[in-house]
């Protein structure tokens, strides 16, 4: 099956330093149309998932940077941080992701879901 796995830090970041900094050089990546309509022309998730904050956070909290990269050394390529952060998550089959789970440092919160009708459900 297909599922999402989310990993966070386990300390808080100051979204108004993130969006602070982040005003400073505001760049917006746009791509037009919608996400079922980019998807039905072929182009990847991974290029959909974007996050303009993640950049300023990464620099001001590179344990994220480091989360995600742990993602991306394990062979995922979905992957992007929640909102300002500190939560990343990677999508993906739900075996792979559980392979990836020894990866973690244990201070890290790591909790594996899975789509629904109604949202995710927590494994």
């Amino acid at each position: 099956g297909f599922g999402l796995w989310l990993v966070n830090t386990g300390f808080s970041v100051c979204t108004a330093d993130i969006f602070s900094d982040f005003s400073r050089s505001w760049a917006v990546s746009k791509k037009k149309g919608t996400l079922r309509g980019l998807l039905n022309r072929g182009v990847a998730l991974s290029e959909l998932l974007h996050n303009d904050l993640q950049q300023v956070a990464e620099t001001m909290y590179p344990e994220i940077g480091s989360i995600r990269e742990t993602f991306v050394h394990n062979g995922m390529t979905d992957v992007l941080m929640t909102g300002s952060g500190p939560t990343v998550f990677a999508l993906g089959k739900s075996d792979e992701l559980k392979a990836v789970m020894g990866s973690f440092d244990q201070k890290y919160r790591l909790m594996l879901t899975r789509p629904s009708s109604r949202g995710v459900l927590i494994d």
